[in-house]
């Protein structure tokens, strides 16, 4: 039977399966592409099988980010950890690297072999804001992580995203139920010790 007649008794999903598609990385491939130098000085990040490359970050940015680590640490209990800037093993297909991650785990735990979810996630946005707000927040919702901020580097303000929910229309397939935006002049309160009072200025740079 000639090729194009083949083609045509295809099914949609048979013609759909082989067409030309992305390559997606998974995370030992990642993770030993990183260990050889394959993406040299450039910073990125595994998000959802794809390779993302993030700007590097600026002086505010880095201000933002280890202010947030220091207080962050001083409230929370010794049974938490708070890692600051580091690679957070999700899944197989994304391995973001969020400004600050608190987990309640010992480092032991961390260790393991199985994903924690974190108790709240902190990305400091300029550059990021969209994206943060987007694949991000559909990415940290999607793995049940229940306190999600933003810190707008851009409004000056905080925006907290909570209650995490299956939403057909994100990138993957999950968002956040509500968004409460803070200000400078007011504080704000992990949800997993809700009691501790924190000044957004203290927060932002």
């Amino acid at each position: 039977m000639p090729a194009t007649l083949e083609r045509e008794n295809l099914t949609e999903n048979e013609i759909l399966q082989s067409a030309p598609r992305p390559f997606l990385w998974d995370g030992e491939m990642y993770l030993r592409a990183s260990e050889a130098g394959f993406f040299g000085e450039r910073k990125v990040e595994l998000i959802g099988g794809e390779i993302v490359e993030m700007s590097p970050h600026s002086k505010p940015h880095i201000v933002c980010a280890n202010k947030v680590f220091e207080i962050l640490r001083e409230i929370f209990p010794r049974e938490y950890r708070i890692v600051g800037q580091s690679t957070y093993h999700a899944n197989e297909r994304s391995k973001p690297e969020p400004d600050i991650a608190v987990f309640h785990a010992s480092w032991n735990d961390l260790l393991g072999e199985t994903p924690l979810v974190p108790v709240l996630i902190c990305e400091v946005s300029r550059d990021t804001l969209a994206y943060d707000r987007t694949r991000k927040a559909s990415l940290y919702a999607s793995l049940g992580v229940p306190d999600y901020w933003i810190l707008n580097l851009i409004d000056d303000r905080i925006e907290v995203l909570r209650t995490p929910r299956a939403m057909s229309d994100q990138p993957f397939g999950f968002g956040y139920g509500s968004t409460t935006i803070f200000t400078r002049e007011e504080t704000v309160s992990p949800l997993e010790i809700s009691g501790v009072q924190i000044a957004v200025s203290e927060l932002l740079p």
